[in-house]
């Protein structure tokens, strides 16, 4: 697919930055097809970079999380804690992942008795130390569809990799309400119609547990600690009843193309990147990409930010696959153009406060596919005074800037 430009032609750097509107931090972030994860003030410097590695075979996109205290959460075909100087304080890797290259002494293998295709896509580190992974598995449910399937599942382990709870897609199948069409599209092409040949019917991509939030008291659906998640093939989020296993919320089949990362807010919103593109048991079909926050317990979409569709351009959204979206402490909004490697932060009223387009620039390998990669999964805004105590090397706090805004003159 190409959108008539090379990502070697684009603009890269900080493009914009008006420092009296965007909110302060550093941003956390991992480009596709680097080793490294990188930590950047809102100047656009990079002021720390662990080394995290990456698996050659590429089987899921690498991404971090900052767990405090100089330290992160780290995957690629594997889970890596590592401290603010990289040593590598925890490692959960797959089954025979030969090519890890933290392996040896100190690594936890996965557990047996589950059938793993990979760990991919989310993971969380929760308050009890445990952590929860999203990982497949390859299983043949014959209620879904005669063919064998790849389906997700959830996972809890303990710091030394004990299973404490779990929870199998396609075991509450018939909890996410599916039309009788769907069902029959899923049973009949689980995810090719989409180009995925392995059965990859849900494609699910986050794990939120919720957190203390404004609608808990009144409606059990979104107490803290259910688990909100999304299924890109689907067009659906949802949320999990953790004791329970039950599907008890779902929402934007009829809303959303191929969506990811909703996460809630502490006045109980959902905000959710949507990406566009194609998805969907009948396929829907969307060329732009739109940020979007909504009452769970209405389904009303209170507010969304939309780029011109139609331009596929470095400032011009359109993000088929990835994505993220955070809401800052100053109300505005961090989120990426994951395809192109554009970072942007954005006002309520829309207004492009910030914005950044990665430069590590790299080689892409998955399966026959090799071409040159400048796309970010995940972005996420930590506040200074969460990394100062580590910062040895730099100092923390707002960094001088000397335009009120600067935008690069291609990007205008």
């Amino acid at each position: 697919m190409s959108f008539g430009r090379s990502v070697t032609d684009w603009p890269v750097g900080l493009t914009l930055h008006d420092p009296g509107k965007c909110s302060p931090g550093y941003t956390l972030f991992c480009p596709l097809a680097s080793p490294a994860v990188y930590l950047m003030d809102v100047t656009g410097e990079v002021v720390h970079m662990w080394l995290a590695g990456m698996s050659p075979k590429k089987r899921t996109t690498p991404h971090a999380k900052y767990l405090g205290g100089g330290r992160i959460l780290y995957e690629s075909d594997w889970l890596t804690e590592m401290d603010w100087k990289g040593n590598v304080l925890w490692h959960y890797k797959p089954e025979g992942s030969d090519d890890d290259p933290h392996g040896g002494a100190g690594s936890i293998a996965w557990d047996p008795n589950y059938r793993v295709a990979h760990n991919h896509h989310d993971f969380q580190r929760l308050p009890n130390g445990n952590t929860l992974i999203l990982a497949s598995e390859r299983v043949t449910n014959k209620d879904i569809s005669p063919h064998e399937l790849t389906s997700d599942y959830f996972i809890e382990i303990t710091a030394d990799g004990k299973p404490v709870w779990a929870w199998h897609s396609d075991r509450h199948f018939d909890e996410f309400g599916f039309s009788d069409e769907a069902r029959r599209l899923i049973s009949e092409a689980p995810g090719t119609h989409m180009g995925l040949p392995w059965g990859d019917y849900l494609h699910t991509n986050t794990l939120e547990p919720l957190p203390d939030n404004a609608l808990a008291g009144g409606d059990e659906r979104f107490k803290p600690g259910n688990i909100l998640s999304c299924h890109r093939n689907t067009n659906t989020i949802f949320i999990v009843d953790k004791p329970s296993g039950r599907v008890v919320w779902h929402w934007g089949r009829d809303q959303l193309v191929g969506p990811h990362h909703p996460n809630m807010l502490p006045d109980g919103h959902i905000l959710v990147y949507d990406n566009g593109g194609q998805a969907g048991y009948p396929r829907r079909t969307r060329i732009f990409t739109r940020l979007v926050e909504l009452n769970p317990a209405t389904g009303r979409i209170v507010w969304q930010y939309v780029h011109q569709p139609r331009q596929f351009y470095p400032h011009k959204s359109f993000s088929f696959s990835w994505g993220s979206v955070q809401r800052l402490p100053n109300g505005n909004t961090l989120s990426l153009d994951g395809n192109r490697g554009r970072l942007f932060e954005v006002t309520p009223a829309g207004q492009i406060v910030w914005e950044y387009v990665n430069g590590f620039l790299g080689i892409f390998h998955y399966g026959t596919i090799k071409r040159i990669e400048r796309g970010v999964y995940r972005c996420y805004r930590i506040p200074y005074e969460a990394v100062g105590d580590f910062s040895a090397d730099f100092e923390s706090g707002e960094k001088p800037f000397e335009a009120t805004v600067a935008r690069h003159p291609m990007m205008a």
